[in-house]
Order: structure tokens, then sequence, then C-alpha cells
């Protein structure tokens, strides 16, 4: 059994438009993938795709206008969008997230080393001098230097890397089951994150938890994840073990992706996209990806089925097929 399976979930934004009548905004439109226990999986795509809104689903983070219509969330086999309690029971202890911007996710008003206990306190891990020391244990174990003064500091006296450190500590420190990073190094200069999504990937594995990274770069994902999924329009257009996919990718938009690689642009030269990203308001019933693709046909009208080619590996499409330069 997988750890968290995402089942054809749909989600729009449900609003009244100036003339009074109801308008539809397609976001999610039958996500699906799974995560085993222990991998890491990497979510790709271009802005509006879909990709933090799948993760502020499966937190149960969703808000007026947003609703999901239609879909399953099963961790460790439950359903958990059922309830809004069952959510919250799991989000915080079971299901972590490590959000974009560090100095403005952590409360400003209280010091580090509270903020962590009281974590616990509300999650009801650990109190008093247990949930101090661990506290400090995982400063520690995500390389916060001198980490007993870092316990008293403020959120304004650290840097962006140690504030993103101790979100990481933060995240971590329920003993989660799956963590989900939405683009965790955003703003920091290169050598940063490649430190943070280090120590991100040695503490998920050395406790044998889950990651979900979220992001628009792709060798975050060739580095640091074991599985990915590309979305485009609020689907899923691929999924498969990373190997896989950067090897023979079979969905155009997984294709061009990759052709926008520096090392595919320094070797095929760079393809522009002239199109830009569909209306979510007018999606239709065919290929949210036909007005860009270079394979497209007039069966392209029509919803494509899932096709898989290795175990594992598995794309959205009409025409799958390697063709990076096409």
């Amino acid at each position: 059994m997988s750890l968290i399976s995402i089942e054809n979930l749909h989600v729009h934004f449900i609003s009244r438009g100036i003339d009074n009548q109801l308008i539809t905004a397609k976001a999610l439109n039958g996500v699906s993938f799974s995560l085993e226990a222990g991998q890491v999986m990497g979510i790709v795509g271009e802005t509006g795709a879909g990709k933090s809104l799948t993760a502020n689903s499966i937190l149960g983070l969703l808000r007026p206008p947003a609703k999901i219509v239609k879909g399953r969330i099963l961790f460790n086999g439950e359903d958990i969008r059922v309830h809004d309690h069952e959510t919250s029971s799991v989000r915080g202890k079971q299901i972590t997230l490590i959000p974009q911007s560090p100095k403005t996710s952590l409360d400003p008003t209280t010091r580090i080393g509270d903020q962590l206990i009281r974590m616990q306190v509300e999650h009801g891990t650990a109190s008093g001098s247990d949930a101090y020391a661990r506290a400090l244990n995982m400063l520690e174990q995500v390389q916060i230097p001198d980490p007993t003064r870092r316990m008293s500091a403020w959120p304004h006296e650290l840097s962006g890397g140690m504030a993103q450190r101790v979100l990481i500590a933060a995240s971590l420190i329920n003993s989660p089951k799956l963590v989900i990073a939405d683009e965790p190094t955003t703003g920091l200069d290169l050598t940063v994150q490649a430190e943070i999504l280090d120590t991100l990937r040695k503490l998920v594995t050395a406790n044998n938890m889950s990651s979900i990274i979220i992001t628009h770069d792709l060798g975050i994902v060739a580095h640091y994840c074991d599985r990915m999924a590309v979305m485009f329009a609020g689907s899923v257009v691929e999924e498969g073990d990373v190997v896989s996919v950067f090897k023979k990718p079979l969905h155009p938009y997984t294709q061009s992706l990759i052709a926008s690689t520096p090392k595919q642009i320094a070797k095929n030269g760079y393809k522009r996209i002239t199109t830009g990203p569909p209306d979510l308001y007018n999606l239709g019933n065919g290929c949210s990806y036909k007005d860009r693709c270079h394979k497209a046909q007039p069966i392209c009208e029509t919803a494509p089925q899932w096709v898989s080619v290795d175990s594992g590996h598995q794309t959205w499409c009409h025409f799958p097929g390697h063709s990076l330069n096409a």
C-alpha cells in the first residue's frame, strides 16, 4: 500500500461573474499519482500548472472559492479529505509543509526555540524539558551553528539560509511520515540551495520519511528525487522514476522542459515556446497541451488515455514517444 495516493483529483474555483452567473476555473483536472514510504517525488511544471494547489489539497489548506469536486486523497489507505477534522489531525504531525518564504513563515513575535517547542506541545509529541531537548537536537541536525544560542534568537536575526533550516527542523520535529517542500530554496543563492537540499534529503532518508518537492528546477529533481510528476494545466501529464523520465521523456511537454535545460540548449539551441497556458475557464474535453504541441492531430480534440511504457513510467498522451529534437 502506498503512503500517499492521489486519485483523479479535481479542484475548481467557483465564483460569480459580472452578470452574477457562476463561472468555474478548472484548476486541477484528474491529478493522480502515488508515493511509497521512503521515496522522494519531485513535481515540476510552469507557474499555474497546479503544483502548489495539489500540495494545499493534500494539506487541507484549500479555502473558498477553491473546492474539491471529485477524487480521493488516500494517506495510509484512508481518505483524509472526507472530514476536516481528519485532515487536521494528520496535518502538522504526520504530513508537514516546508513553505516557500522562510522569513515570512516564522512567527516574528516568538523566539525560535519557543516556536519549535510549541509545535510539539500542540501536537502532543513532547512537552517541558523533553520538548526543549528535542528542539535543540533538531537545530543540530539541520546544522544550525551554535544551536543553544539560536534557540533564543528572533526570526529577524537569522539569515535566509538559516531561517530555511529552522523551517526544516520545524517540519521534521514531530517525526512526520510525509514532508512537502514547496520551492524550499526560493531566494537563496546556489551554494546555500545545495546545502539546504542535501540536509533535507539526508534527514528524510535517515528517518525513513517520504517527501514531495515542488519546484521549477529540473536539476533539483534530477539530483534529489526518486520519482517525478510533470504537471501542465492542472493535470499530471507524465509520471515515472527520475532516470526513466530524463532518459526517455514521453510527453511533448516533458520533452520541451528537458529541451529547455542549459545542457540541451547548449547542444541543440534555444527553442521558444510561443503560446501561453490554456484558459482554465474554457479547457474543453481534449488534450490541454494541443495548442502548443508539434504532434497535435484531430484526435487530440478528445481526451487521451494513460499509456504505460515501463513499470511505473506512464504518460497522458495520444502520441507518446522520445523526441527531444522535434
